[in-house]
This record gives structure tokens, C-alpha cells and sequence, in this order.
């Protein structure tokens, strides 16, 4: 078994291997796993925040736009 930090999260890797050395199982959990939840939660709070009872409101979207939007000044 081994963990190692990628550029997407944390890597965890395990195998084993039959009587001649071989790889015989596998199991790897990438980072995007470990991201699935809080990426989740964002996308929950931005809806929220940006639709209101079935409808988007021009409100929600621009307090969106001006957290995340890019800039000409970067």
C-alpha cells in the first residue's frame, strides 16, 4: 500500500500479487475521489444562492459572476 500527494489529491494505491510476482489485484483511489463531496457542497451553495423557487434570479447570478468571474485586472 502506498499514499502519495497529487496534484488532484491524495493517491492511494494497493496491490497484491500472486505466488510468481505478478499483480493479481489492484486498488486505486484517486484524489478526485476525496473531492467529490466538498465540490458537491459548492455546487449546492451556488444554486441555492442563484435560484430561487425554480428561478434564476439575476441577483444570485451576479454575486456569482463577481466572486469567481476573471478579471482584467489579474
Amino acid at each position: 500500500m502506498g499514499c502519495v500527494e497529487a496534484p488532484r489529491g491524495t493517491l492511494i494505491h494497493d496491490y497484491s500479487t500472486d505466488d510468481n510476482g505478478l499483480i493479481s489485484r489492484a486498488n486505486i483511489i484517486v484524489g478526485t475521489t476525496h473531492n467529490v463531496a466538498p465540490m458537491n457542497m459548492s455546487i449546492r451553495a451556488v444554486a441555492q444562492d442563484v435560484i430561487n423557487h425554480g428561478v434564476v434570479t439575476e441577483e444570485g447570478l451576479n454575486k456569482w459572476r463577481w466572486r469567481y468571474a476573471p478579471t482584467t485586472r489579474d
